[in-house]
């Protein structure tokens, strides 16, 4: 079962993003972008990783990561709840820069912690964990498509697709926060000299 709750994280970044990437269309002219300025708009996710990368050694070194594993995918599920149902371009914007760098951090986590995981059960998890996310995202993109043809609106879809990860981890939590390792030493990243 523990196991199981990291593996489950891993389909939860896939899951969401499915939903988000079926209701660019409804982002793209309820927000009235046109192509060019929908392009430019999602590099602020990158630059969010970007930003990731460079606190992730502060935030793990501080932050046991069951407990970011925990907090993490909570925080991601309303990111992109606030995401998809953003009411302005700001407020899109910040969104996507929040979930670059969620989403970095959140898959430092989760791959830190199936690594640890196999050290200590002496058995090899990491490809499925890995299966887990292609499986989310091939289930969202069937999930949206069915949804779609109800005519239920990609707002309500992320909406209800959250609050079925939220309930799973909650579900999970003691099996998450027993990952109490700090994976990160005090190493910073530093530029060539």
């Amino acid at each position: 079962r523990p196991v199981f709750a990291v593996g489950f994280l891993f389909s939860c970044s896939s899951l969401l993003f499915g939903i988000w990437v079926a209701s660019i269309p409804g982002i793209k002219s309820r927000l009235g972008f046109t192509d060019g300025s929908l392009g430019l708009s999602l590099l602020l996710s990158p630059l969010g990783a970007i930003t990731g990368v460079l606190l992730s050694t502060r935030i793990f070194s501080k932050i046991p990561v069951g407990k970011w594993m925990f907090m993490g995918y909570i925080i991601l599920c309303c990111i992109m709840i606030l995401q998809i149902n953003s009411i302005n371009r700001l407020m899109f914007w910040i969104c996507l820069y929040c979930f670059g760098a969620t989403s970095f951090l959140n898959g430092v986590s989760v791959n830190a912690t199936v690594n640890m995981l196999e050290k200590k059960s002496n058995r090899l998890f990491m490809s499925t964990c890995h299966g887990m996310y292609s499986l989310g995202g091939a289930l969202s993109a069937g999930i949206a498509a069915l949804l779609f043809t109800i005519h239920v609106p990609s707002g309500w879809q992320i909406v209800m697709i959250a609050l079925i990860i939220v309930t799973v981890i909650l579900s999970n939590k003691n099996y998450l926060l027993a990952n109490s390792d700090i994976i990160h030493s005090r190493s910073s990243v530093k530029l060539p000299s």
